[in-house]
Parts: C-alpha cells; structure tokens; sequence
C-alpha cells in the first residue's frame, strides 16, 4: 500500500548513511568582529545565513535570569560578516534568534511568564519593530520562506498551563505577530508531548515530537499534516528529505 511504501523509504533514510566522511572549512574570520563580546546564542536560516547574539562582557550579571544581548552578528552564505546594534536593555530568558528577509532578525525568548511579550522583531537596521507574545518553553524557532516563524515546545511549554504553547508547534506571521496555524489537539494524529526536532524547508515544515512513541510530521503551507511512526528515539535534529513526502 502507499503507506507502506511511504512507512519503508522513511526506515531506509533513517537507517542510511547519508555522510560517511564529512570535510569542513572556514565560512568566515569573526576576529575582527569578536573581541570582548560573548556568544549566547547562534541560529541558522533557510539560506543558510548564520546569525549569533553577542553580550559585552559588562553586561553579565549572575542575578539576571538571561544575557543582555547588544549585538547580533550575521555570517551569510558566501562569508561576508555584518553586524547590528540591537536597543535591548532587559535581559531575555534563553534567546532563540532567526535572521529574516532583507537583513532583519527574529529573537524569541524560550520563557514567557504572564502576559509577557517574548518575540522580538527587529529590522536590518537593529531598530525594534514589533513585539508579540510567542507562548512558553521555545525549543525550535524557524522562519521560513513565506515569512512565517514555526515555533516548537518543550514538555514545560506544553503541559505548563500557557494555552499558546500547548498544543507543542505553532506558526505565527512575523508581520503581524499573530498565530496563522496550531497544531490540532484531539484529532487521529497524537498530541505533541515534547518537541524533539523542527525543520523548515520552502513554505512548510517537519517536526520530530514524543507522544506515546516518536512521530515525524509534515505540515504543508495549507495545514494538512502527514504522519509517521518512527522506531528513531531520542533524536535532536533533523534534515528535510523531500522523498518523505506522502500524498496529502
């Protein structure tokens, strides 16, 4: 049946050995650009533009529950470095940060507590431009090529009472700061528990998540979600394979 076809190629690419030698080289030289600084937090877009949130070394404080971060560094894909000042004079609670479209940058802090606003929009020019709340206990964010952020939940996030993150993956419009789609609790597919994995790849995105077992999901631009039982546990990332791709 296609399903079992579909349930065979997705044994056989977890089981391959996709890269049995790896070789690496150097994108960029951040010497010039690091001096005194600390990196607090790195994140990887569609394009493969690397950004990373720097603190100044004065800004650490033991009391305060995150860093104060005062500048973000991007590395694009062909090695050049820019950098932006960034107004933030608060500290964030596990910052996960997303380069955008024409240089701007997304931080979502992994904690929300009450009412708290923990998305943070900023334009190329580091100038903060919208804040929303993004729900509790952020363990993915992802900007994909629509504009839209696909934000994934630890257990603390999904069970911890914040009715933004319970349903454990969510995408919001980065323009506007509302939520475009969540996951559908009480349907055939099992709740998410604790976002394991997410990947992004053109306008939709892939989840690997623990309910009873361990599931790998496809959700397409238009919500539809396909499904996979995986006998892979405990996995922390994931590359998006477009064979895995079912009928709908």
């Amino acid at each position: 049946s296609p399903t079992d076809e579909r349930s065979l190629r997705l044994r056989e690419v977890t089981r391959a050995d996709i890269h049995p030698s790896l070789s690496f080289s150097r994108a960029a030289d951040l010497s010039a650009h690091v001096s005194s600084e600390r990196i607090v937090a790195t994140g990887v877009g569609l394009d493969g533009t690397l950004v990373m949130l720097l603190e100044n070394e004065h800004h650490e404080d033991r009391a305060d529950p995150g860093p104060r971060v005062s500048k973000a560094l991007f590395v694009l894909p062909r090695g050049e470095v820019k950098s932006i000042e960034l107004p933030l004079d608060t500290p964030l609670r596990g910052p996960v940060p997303q380069p955008m479209e024409g240089g701007g940058l997304l931080i979502v802090e992994a904690r929300r507590l009450g009412d708290h606003e923990n998305a943070w929009v900023f334009d190329a020019e580091g100038r903060l431009i919208r804040r929303f709340a993004a729900g509790d206990g952020v363990m993915h964010a992802l900007v994909d090529s629509a504009g839209q952020v696909w934000i994934g939940y630890f257990d603390e996030g999904t069970v911890g009472g914040d009715p933004l993150s319970a349903a454990g993956l969510n995408r919001f419009d980065v323009g506007t700061g509302q939520r475009s789609w969540t996951f559908p609790m009480g349907t055939r597919h099992p709740r998410i528990f604790d976002c394991y994995a997410l990947n992004a790849a053109g306008s939709e995105a892939w989840a690997y998540y623990l309910d009873d077992g361990f599931s790998l999901i496809q959700v397409r631009h238009d919500g539809r979600i396909e499904r996979w039982e995986t006998n892979v546990s405990g996995a922390s990332g994931q590359i998006s394979v477009p064979m895995l791709s079912g009928s709908g």
